[in-house]
């Protein structure tokens, strides 16, 4: 009597893991039939075949400098960006235990873009410093809010607030900060804070690829540790998980690809809002309950802000509207949602 409940465990644990992989393989196949459209639209009048036939160096030198030249590292950034927000979201809400739980709503972004703008201020003429200032601000903005908190995972709530009020006190700060620096130097602080992708090429990403596939691949890991948190604290110690430490792990490498998605862009993709918000929830969606989606949250993010990138090349034209101003509408909207369908009504 006693194995047959072990066996139904088992078949929904293996039935879990294969509607996991078939998410992740469905994203997969979305995100490739996605890029040669994204490379095609915008100025230009290119069809996905023309703009897959420049990617590889035939046609028009013209469309091979648009695809190659200024698009294509448009698609590598917006991927990469979106790939990491999408763990981060997904490992900060689970040890949060709080939906709303994200980089940005912790104040972990803006500590990272209070470190770019001190490095702005302390070596003038630099333009807006290395890829690493942001990752160690980003850290930094951790440690604060740990501190404050008097431990993550341990309030959710309290976490949240903390949190919430972090990220004010920080972006006053940077407020202020841009106020008194020159204006060239303020305009690129604040164009990189929007979140756009604008000129983006590939000479932070060539560096900074390495370690952010490390910490993905950390990210990933880590998830499988994390499912047990999914329970309260007391069960998850019982069946042998150290909280404390996978609790300081995934904070950690949440604030590392953080950090890492807005120093990758530097002056041209700070942070990118809604992403790490929403990619979690519609990653728990699909693959449903008892698993951290890691890396289904970071196709999904991946996802999001490859076709924000590209609505917001396309919706106001000939401008641009910043991909980060883009999916903070919908963040919004994504917010006031997750409210009215916990409360039933909101107020």
């Amino acid at each position: 009597m006693t194995r047959q409940p072990i066996r139904r465990a088992a078949h929904v644990r293996e039935a879990g893991q294969v509607r996991a992989r078939l998410t992740g393989l469905a994203l997969v196949v979305t995100i490739i039939a996605a890029i040669p459209l994204c490379l095609a639209t915008g100025p230009g009048g290119l069809s996905p075949r023309t703009a897959l036939a420049a990617l590889f160096g035939s046609g028009d030198g013209g469309r091979v400098f648009l695809v190659r030249g200024l698009r294509l590292p448009r698609v590598c950034d917006a991927l990469v960006i979106g790939a990491a927000l999408g763990a981060a979201g997904c490992l900060i809400q689970t040890v949060a235990r709080n939906r709303l739980a994200t980089p940005a709503i912790l104040g972990i972004n803006e500590g990272a873009t209070l470190a770019v703008m001190v490095w702005v201020f302390c070596v003038p003429g630099s333009g807006l410093g290395p890829w690493w200032i942001a990752p160690i601000g980003a850290l930094a903005a951790a440690i604060v809010l740990v501190g404050l908190s008097g431990g993550i995972g341990m309030r959710g709530f309290r976490v949240l607030m903390i949190g919430i009020a972090l990220s004010i006190l920080l972006r006053s700060i940077v407020d202020m900060g841009m106020s008194v620096l020159a204006v060239n130097h303020a305009t690129a602080v604040y164009n990189w804070s929007l979140g756009s992708l604008l000129g983006a090429d590939f000479s932070r990403l060539r560096i900074a690829v390495i370690p952010v596939t490390l910490a993905l691949a950390v990210a990933v890991a880590l998830g499988r540790r994390l499912v047990l948190l999914g329970f309260d604290l007391t069960t998850a110690r019982a069946l042998g998980a150290d909280v404390q430490r996978d609790q300081w792990l995934a904070l950690t490498v949440a604030a590392l690809l953080s950090g890492l998605a807005v120093g990758i862009a530097g002056p041209v993709g700070g942070p990118v809002g809604f992403v790490a918000l929403a990619s979690p929830v519609a990653a728990s969606h699909l693959v449903g309950p008892g698993r951290v989606p890691v890396l289904v949250a970071a196709l999904i993010g991946a996802l999001i802000v490859l076709v924000a990138d590209t609505l917001a090349r396309v919706i106001a034209a000939p401008n641009e509207i910043a991909a980060g101003a883009l999916t903070s509408v919908f963040g919004g909207l994504f917010v006031l949602w997750l409210l009215y369908r916990r409360t039933g009504e909101i107020g």
